[in-house]
């Protein structure tokens, strides 16, 4: 179909603003807040700051003990912060086979593409969901997550389509007439 990139740009572009809408949503006693993959990884990289600045006024323990304690936070910062990305890079993948598709076209390898990514983001966000409902707080989940959620389906059905019935291959021009002799003799 020849609308089905738009619709995969499109769930792609939608995925990678759940980036900064809220995934959560706590409300905890008189506590009330919202948190979006960008604030969380912000945050994250105030604490790997912190813990640079804790290396060098640790008090109460020894230098060797500071520097440990610190390189153990930059550490699991650092990783906390990649897994973060790791629900957005289906988006990014979609937003990238969308415009392959505009330069070319739409075919079944790039709808294989987009439902394989999809199918990997709808696991993402079926993991998401049960670790929520694991530790209760499914109904905190924000918006975020939805976003992440139809652009992971609209895409996966983007895909789909592109396999059966991908956008027809563009018409070649037409070929040259034969020369023609002119009569000899």
């Amino acid at each position: 179909m020849k609308y089905t990139k738009f619709a995969v740009i499109g769930a792609g572009v939608l995925g990678l603003i759940a980036f900064f809408m809220p995934l959560i949503h706590v409300k905890s006693g008189g506590f009330e807040g919202k948190a979006s993959a960008f604030d969380v990884i912000k945050g994250l990289s105030a604490a790997e700051d912190a813990a640079h600045e804790g290396q060098r006024v640790a008090a109460g323990l020894g230098e060797a003990d500071a520097a440990d304690l610190a390189g153990g936070l930059k550490e699991g910062a650092n990783t906390a912060k990649w897994i973060m990305y790791i629900p957005f890079v289906p988006c990014a993948f979609f937003v990238l086979f969308g415009a392959l598709g505009l330069l070319r076209r739409y075919g079944r390898l790039l709808g294989v593409g987009t439902l394989i990514f999809g199918l990997i983001g709808l696991g993402i966000w079926a993991l998401l969901r049960a670790a929520a409902k694991e530790t209760g707080v499914e109904d905190s989940l924000g918006s975020g997550v939805t976003m992440l959620m139809v652009s992971y389906v609209l895409a996966t059905l983007g895909g789909l389509v592109a396999l059966i019935k991908p956008e027809p291959k563009k018409a070649a021009a037409p070929a040259a007439p034969a020369p023609v002799m002119p009569p000899q003799g």
